[in-house]
């Protein structure tokens, strides 16, 4: 097969890693645990509780000031906000996507 990078001559033989390979991952090894043992990998239980209830808070505004302002341009401006707050609301769905808010 002609630029698949493909190498017929390897096709169904299996490869065992090489040294260079193992280096890395022992290095990755290494590294993971330096940075579990320096706390970085804890969860952050205020972080989230607090991203959690202001977004509920600031969609619950936006909704209000998007009943309050009644048929206007100003609407647009609602829309802006609401766009960002939806993002949030993604990046939070994404970590608890990952089990990181909660156990």
């Amino acid at each position: 097969m002609t630029g698949t990078g493909v190498d017929s001559g390897t096709e169904g033989k299996h490869r065992s890693p090489g040294p260079s390979r193992q280096r890395h991952v022992s290095d990755f090894t290494a590294l993971t645990r330096r940075v579990q043992e320096a706390g970085y990998m804890r969860r952050s239980y205020g972080y989230y509780w607090t991203k959690l209830i202001g977004l509920t808070l600031g969609g619950l505004g936006l909704a209000v000031a998007f009943v309050l302002l009644g048929d206007t341009w100003w609407q647009m401006v609602t829309a802006v906000v609401l766009a960002l707050l939806m993002t949030q609301v993604a990046f939070l769905g994404h970590d608890a996507a990952h089990r990181q808010i909660f156990v």
